[in-house]
């Protein structure tokens, strides 16, 4: 059986760095990646392919990141945990 990739969004809007971590993750089978330069476009992909992980800059063009993971956090609801 096949495990799912861990989906990761490395949101920064600093290219030579975002695309620095990216490759660094990419390096891994187990992570697919997704990137964005500002919070507007963070929001977009977060809807079309919910990430399981966020790498968020706060200081970010076009949205503040805390209102970022406000709205992500409105998309997706927490998952629920089992005992």
């Amino acid at each position: 059986m096949v495990a799912r990739q861990l989906r990761i969004l490395v949101v920064e809007d600093h290219a030579p760095f975002r695309r620095l971590i990216c490759a660094e993750l990419q390096r891994r089978a187990e992570f697919q990646t997704s990137e964005a330069a500002d919070g507007f476009e963070a929001v977009q992909i977060a809807e079309r392919l919910p990430p399981d992980l966020i790498l968020l800059d706060l200081n970010l063009p076009k949205m503040h990141g805390f209102e970022v993971a406000k709205q992500i956090r409105r998309l997706a609801p927490m998952p629920e945990f089992s005992s």
